[in-house]
């Protein structure tokens, strides 16, 4: 019996979430260059925080704007679940629903020339597929995506790895945005549907941009790197241990000028002053 060929390819690696400015300036090209749906599928990647394969099979009937939730259809031996609507999602949502994306674009067409057309993707009717497949009567397929973002790449110019823009970079950004704001771990994998602690550890690197950030707004690393960097703190503890060792009590009659007293020096401090104050 003859053995199959492997038909593995070389792996393409993680996609990149496009830190910073990067995330909008990407937005902004995909809703210039077109396809007008491909910058919804994108947008509904991060809002959502979901796979292409969870935003393509959405329908109309998913969405409850009402009660801030989406439905997410079940995939990979996971169960449906109802994904709550951010308020700026909301807000997003409800422009594409009243407005749709609409643009005028131009295509070669041979010997015509260029030809200018309306590209509009609009909020699709109750039961019908947000992004229905141009060829059948099912949805859209995740390498037509793939495929229309290739090309898009082409033309984004950044200082970036363009090739790992992808798909899944949205779904990436999302999770990077949750934790640089802190979110608990429990509640991030739970809103991008993640089982295990090994690939949520693996998602969402932070950028030194992001880390900088982060390590900035923690006020209790602030006020520890106060107390380990505070000179005043330090000379009187210092001379504080030397008097306990000489026995001098010169500088006891001082009252505690730092709460960063080590407890151990305070309670020796009180010690000898209970000892000393005849």
């Amino acid at each position: 019996m003859k053995k199959k060929a492997a038909t593995t390819g070389a792996k393409l690696g993680q996609a990149i979430p496009l830190h910073g400015a990067l995330w909008k300036q990407w937005c902004q090209h995909l809703l210039r260059i077109g396809p007008s749906w491909l910058y919804v599928v994108v947008m509904l990647g991060h809002m959502l925080c979901c796979r292409v394969s969870e935003v393509l099979a959405l329908t109309a009937d998913d969405f409850n704007l009402r009660h801030r939730f989406v439905r997410i259809k079940p995939l990979k031996r996971q169960p449906e679940v109802k994904k709550c609507l951010l308020t700026p999602v909301l807000s997003k949502l409800q422009s594409l629903k009243k407005k749709g994306v609409k643009r005028k674009r131009a295509r070669n067409c041979g010997a015509r020339g260029s030809v200018t057309f309306v590209d509009h993707w609009e909020w699709p009717k109750p039961g019908a597929y947000l992004f229905p497949s141009q060829r059948t009567s099912g949805r859209m397929k995740k390498d037509a995506v793939c495929h229309s973002i290739v090309k898009a790449r082409k033309s984004f110019d950044r200082d970036i790895d363009t090739t790992k823009v992808r798909s899944h970079s949205g779904r990436r950004r999302m999770i990077n945005d949750m934790k640089s704001s802190s979110i608990p771990p429990e509640a991030g994998m739970m809103f991008a549907r993640i089982k295990d602690k090994k690939p949520w550890a693996s998602y969402g690197q932070l950028s030194p941009s992001q880390c900088r950030e982060v390590l900035q707004k923690n006020q209790c690393l602030q006020k520890n790197c106060r107390r380990c960097t505070n000179e005043h703190c330090s000379n009187f503890h210092r001379d504080l241990e030397k008097d306990l060792r000489c026995g001098a009590g010169a500088r006891f009659h001082e009252p505690f000028r730092c709460e960063e007293t080590p407890p151990l020096i305070a309670l020796l401090h009180v010690h000898y002053l209970l000892c000393n104050r005849n």
